[in-house]
């Protein structure tokens, strides 16, 4: 990917961001060979809360507070072979204990951030964090495999010299290459399924 196609690539992903409203706060967790259900019952949630949604549906009740405090509200839905978890405010995906869950026997990839912080990516295999760093500083990686991402990173601006709209772009775009699948507007208005997670 050349400057000019990365280039084109931050401007939709920041389109993307500002109408759903995730330039402060996001967690997705891809999960990979498991169903929604499966997924759903990993994370420990409530599985007769199962209800259809979409991800602009569960941002209203979020922002709202239309939920007890005691749980955590997430979108769940499948993207190709893989399970994308859709966090408005909360974060579990980006938990240690809960991406070994979702990898178990498998893959996991988390893509979070808030206000305070630019971004961080966390890669599980078969249960264990294989790498895992912040956007801002890509050098300082943590895992068993710390460099395992290293293949999908080329052209990607990480790091102290790159905009933060720019990191969040190349985390979505690592996200992308490692699963094969596209995050579109499209998946994100369509109907998918809503959990509680009890905290």
């Amino acid at each position: 990917m050349d400057d000019r196609q990365f280039d084109e690539f931050a401007v939709l992903c920041g389109e993307l961001l500002r109408d759903f409203g995730w330039q402060d706060h996001i967690c997705l967790t891809w999960c990979e060979g498991i169903d929604v259900r499966e997924a759903a019952h990993r994370l420990g949630a409530d599985m007769e809360s199962g209800a259809p949604a979409t991800v602009a549906d569960v941002r209203v009740a979020v922002w709202a507070a239309a939920r007890p405090s005691r749980y955590d509200l997430v979108v769940l839905g499948k993207l190709g072979t893989w399970t994308l978890l859709v966090e408005e405010m909360g974060m579990l995906g980006a938990t240690s204990d809960v991406l070994s869950a979702l990898s178990r026997d498998g893959r996991a990839l988390n893509v979070h951030w808030h206000v305070n912080m630019s971004g961080r990516i966390t890669y599980a295999v078969d249960g264990e964090i294989v790498s895992c760093f912040q956007t801002s500083t890509p050098e300082e990686k943590l895992g068993i495999e710390p460099g395992s991402l290293s293949a999908y990173g080329g052209g990607l601006r990480f790091g102290d010299g790159s905009e933060m709209f720019e990191r969040r772009a190349s985390a979505l775009l690592l996200a992308r290459r490692l699963t094969g699948e596209r995050l579109t507007r499209e998946w994100l208005d369509s109907i998918h399924s809503m959990y509680f997670i009890p905290s």
